[in-house]
């Protein structure tokens, strides 16, 4: 079981005086799954929405390696990539579905480039295929899970409503963590505004905790294009 917040501090604290040594502590907003495990509570079950190949679920696996996680990924031949690299991890299970704020189908774009794939047409994609479309609430409840630990989203522009679909947990304090890619400008497509996650998620008491892969303009411009925005709901904590 994790020590308290309120012993750890003290408690390193003590033994580097003890020991006459200095604990080199990493600087928050450096690295996304350090500063959730700072916190010391239970990450459990991870929904890995928009989950390509594995990257994050892999990233995942390395800070909470006893956690359960749920990967999602639309494109058929992406899913299948996704799953031969998981397929040694038994605690990954990998969902061919798009999550949305409403069941059905859609079509979804597909790029070159498999993290470019979108529910929203780019300028340049190479075709298109239909996809089942779920939600959040909806496959939580089919699936018997009850919370989220983390709810990691890469949607492309679709995260908004990926969050919609997600109001039953959110509203009853079921996700502690929401991971989001989100944009800085308007206009841009490939990327819901921070602005509106933020307000999204307020009234179920998350809050903004960290900022993770910041990038720039890609011309050159001294602005913030996107970035993985941490949001935190310290109720929603496993005990």
């Amino acid at each position: 079981m994790p020590l308290p917040r309120s012993l750890k501090q003290p408690l390193q604290s003590a033994v580097e005086r003890l020991l006459r040594i200095t604990v080199s502590r990493p600087q928050h907003g450096q690295r996304d799954c350090a500063d959730i495990a700072a916190i010391g509570c239970r990450i459990d079950i991870i929904f890995d929405v928009g989950a390509n190949v594995g990257q994050t679920a892999t990233h995942f696996r390395e800070s909470f390696p006893k956690s359960t996680i749920h990967c999602f990924e639309p494109v058929k031949s992406t899913f299948e990539n996704l799953t031969r690299s998981l397929v040694r991890d038994p605690q990954v299970i990998c969902h061919n579905v798009a999550l949305s704020d409403a069941l059905g189908e859609t079509t979804i774009y597909i790029t070159d480039n498999s993290t470019m794939s979108s529910l929203k047409a780019p300028e340049q994609y190479t075709r298109a295929e239909t996809v089942n479309l779920s939600t959040v609430d909806a496959y939580a409840s089919k699936a018997g899970v009850d919370r989220i630990d983390i709810l990691k989203i890469d949607a492309e522009g679709h995260d908004l409503k990926v969050l919609k679909g997600a109001g039953g947990l959110l509203s009853n304090g079921r996700i502690a963590f929401v991971l989001a890619e989100v944009g800085f400008m308007p206009g841009d497509d490939r990327h819901v505004l921070f602005d509106e996650v933020r307000e999204l998620l307020r009234p179920y008491g998350h809050h903004p905790y960290g900022f993770y892969g910041q990038t720039l303009e890609w011309s050159g411009e001294r602005r913030l294009r996107y970035a993985n925005a941490l949001f935190c709901n310290e109720q929603a904590f496993r005990e």
